[in-house]
């Protein structure tokens, strides 16, 4: 199991998880009825492939499964601040 530090923001980007520091997690409580949930996290030592997804097997057959890639080139990035 591989775990990271993750913030997440409200819809404004203020953190959510009001914490003084991020915790460990693998996993995030999504809203019921359509909501959605932004996190941030840092690829510090880490920058190749990724599978982020809903452990509900019935959810990854109906499309909340995707593959992210971190890099660590600022040009290669689909962020922007």
């Amino acid at each position: 199991m591989w775990m990271m530090r993750i913030e997440i923001p409200d819809e404004q980007g203020r953190p959510h998880n009001i914490l003084d520091e991020p915790k460990w997690m693998d996993t995030v409580w999504m809203p019921r009825n359509g909501g959605r949930v932004v996190f941030r996290t840092r690829f510090a030592d880490y920058t190749g492939r990724w599978v982020h997804h809903c452990p509900v097997l019935l959810h990854e057959d109906h499309g909340m499964i995707q593959t992210v890639r971190s890099t660590d080139r600022a040009k290669d990035s689909n962020y922007s601040a």
